[in-house]
């Protein structure tokens, strides 16, 4: 399971992949710079406005090429997969 994300729409821009929890993505140079993602078939993730999975979060299921649809362009600060039933 792994998502990678991008820091310009389209997927496009600067990318990092990643397969389990981010706490911080301040860590890795990616807080509130997110645009667009893409996970694998199947894969869901969580991702949340705030550090440590608080604030606002939502479920992704699939490739999102613009977050700006769900208010979440340049918000996400935390991102973890989801695991379980489904």
């Amino acid at each position: 399971m792994s998502i990678t994300v991008f820091r310009d729409s389209n997927y496009r821009g600067q990318q990092q992949t990643f397969s389990g929890e981010v706490a911080n993505l301040r860590n890795v140079g990616m807080n509130d710079a997110i645009s667009s993602l893409r996970m694998g078939r199947g894969d869901r993730w969580e991702v949340c406005e705030d550090a440590n999975f608080r604030g606002r979060c939502e479920v992704i299921s699939g490739d999102e090429r613009d977050l700006q649809a769900r208010r979440l362009n340049d918000r996400i600060s935390s991102l973890r997969p989801v695991v379980g039933r489904r």
